[in-house]
């Protein structure tokens, strides 16, 4: 019979997180990650046991902002329970960090402000991914979705950076805007022509965290 491969040995455990065994046994006690299905030597542990030991493994290396303090096992709880999915895999995947901020300088200060925080300041480095990770997470996966945003996305780019690099004046009426747009079968995205310097500088912002969140290296 083979092996559930989304179920795991308590040595795999060890293998794949670093942990040793007695500190799995505790953390499980701590109730931060589920317990095994049945005891004794046979006991196998589900997925989502290994991914929040991984994300234990993440969260004891951050450092609390501004004192620099690590996260008490309560904020550990916490932040398990309140980040997403693909906060989940960006973070155990390296796409992302994440910085924490003390919301209460005072000594324990009240950890149900901690959640906005961890989300507010959680930064992607490979957006793509994430993205990706966000529309499995949200069972949004199984039909185009996902490549038809990407899509729009990649015109959308295309259509401001041509704007961006378009100087040539555009005849309009005096007040007027002149708009471009680029549209899905549901969504439709309106871009408007840059008519000063602080316009163009802005949409061309707006090409690069384009360029950021698609993974172009051009």
């Amino acid at each position: 019979m083979t092996a559930d491969p989304d179920t795991h040995s308590l040595d795999d455990l060890v293998r794949l997180t670093g942990f040793s065994k007695r500190q799995i046994r505790f953390y499980v006690t701590r109730k931060l990650v589920p317990g095994a299905g049945d005891r004794g030597p046979n006991a196998v542990y589900g997925e989502e046991t290994l991914r929040r030991l991984k994300m234990i493994a993440v969260l004891k290396q951050k450092r609390i902002a501004p004192t620099g303090r690590a996260m008490t096992l309560d904020e550990i709880g916490h932040a398990l329970d309140t980040l997403p999915d693909y906060g989940f895999d960006a973070l155990i995947n390296g796409w992302g960090d994440l910085q924490v901020l003390d919301t209460d300088a005072r000594p324990g200060g009240a950890l149900e402000e901690i959640a906005m925080p961890l989300m507010r300041t959680m930064s992607v480095a490979r957006p793509r991914e994430a993205l990706t990770s966000y529309w499995k997470a949200t069972n949004l996966e199984g039909g185009d979705e996902e490549d038809d945003l990407i899509s729009l996305l990649e015109r959308l780019r295309t259509l401001a950076a041509g704007l961006v690099s378009d100087n040539q004046p555009h005849a309009k009426a005096p007040g007027a805007a002149s708009w471009s747009r680029v549209d899905s079968p549901d969504l439709e995205i309106h871009v408007r022509q840059p008519d000063s310097p602080a316009a163009r500088a802005r949409l061309d912002r707006m090409v690069r965290q384009l360029d950021r969140l698609l993974d172009r290296e051009d």
